[in-house]
């Protein structure tokens, strides 16, 4: 096997892992404070889509617009696909998203592909560079694989089930990696951009149309200060990373 292939395989694995981090998340703790964990969790989803996937969209030399509108489309079609299914259902305690779940992981699924994307492509350049971007991308992921950990554990995935799902949508990397290696930056330009949009598109929606309208219509959080301190807390951890990065 080629060495560089080698290490690809190696760095997409181990980004594949780090699904498994909200695991160290006590089920307790997420069920005792859900208002105060889905506010967090929709910072940092907004965080990842402005700060990271719409700025690395726009790195491609794309026209702008034409970025935004698959970012506005993006967000359509998680809408659509929503209202379509009828995911809202009333009860006494408010509005139950019984779709969140399979945003998440969509969403997730999107991203990771181009995270792989991402690696393999500075792999190719070189070893040094493909270790510091696997290491960034590693990094980045670690608060946001918590966030999706605690809102399926929110709507009423078990903790096994969410940790199998997380890391094997994580492991999507190695299929973004593969590909890239195997074309060569053969299609990488025009296809990834895309990816990146609609994937940001999605996240906003979730945090924006789904999760804060969740915090605050059930009444989840003890007061309406805690949950914006944390949200703004997750838009901030997303903006450092991306701002290091």
């Amino acid at each position: 096997m080629d060495m560089k292939l080698g290490l690809i395989l190696l760095a997409t694995l181990v980004n594949g892992l780090i699904g498994l981090v909200g695991g160290v998340i006590p089920t307790s703790f997420i069920q005792r404070n859900i208002g105060l964990v889905l506010a967090f969790a929709a910072g940092t989803l907004l965080g990842v889509a402005f700060f990271e996937l719409i700025p690395e969209a726009l790195t491609g030399g794309s026209s702008p617009v034409y970025l935004m509108s698959w970012v506005m489309g993006g967000f359509l079609l998680f809408h659509t696909v929503e209202s379509l299914f009828q995911a809202h259902s009333c009860g006494e305690e408010g509005h139950r998203h019984t779709l969140i779940g399979p945003f998440i992981l969509t969403g997730d699924a999107l991203h990771n592909i181009t995270d792989g994307v991402a690696i393999a492509a500075a792999f190719m350049v070189d070893v040094r560079v493909g270790i510091a971007t696997s290491i960034a991308v590693i990094l980045h992921e670690i608060p946001h694989e918590m966030s999706d950990y605690a809102i399926l554990i929110s709507q009423g995935y078990s903790r096994a089930r969410s940790l199998l799902l997380l890391f094997l949508v994580q492991l999507t990397s190695v299929l973004g990696a593969l590909v890239t290696y195997a074309a060569a930056q053969f299609m990488t330009e025009a296809v990834v951009p895309v990816c990146l949009a609609l994937s940001a598109g999605g996240f906003i929606y979730i945090g924006a149309a789904d999760l804060l309208p969740e915090v605050r219509n059930r009444r989840l959080a003890k007061n309406n200060l805690s949950s914006s301190a944390i949200f703004i807390s997750g838009l901030a951890i997303m903006a450092l990373f991306a701002y290091f990065e």
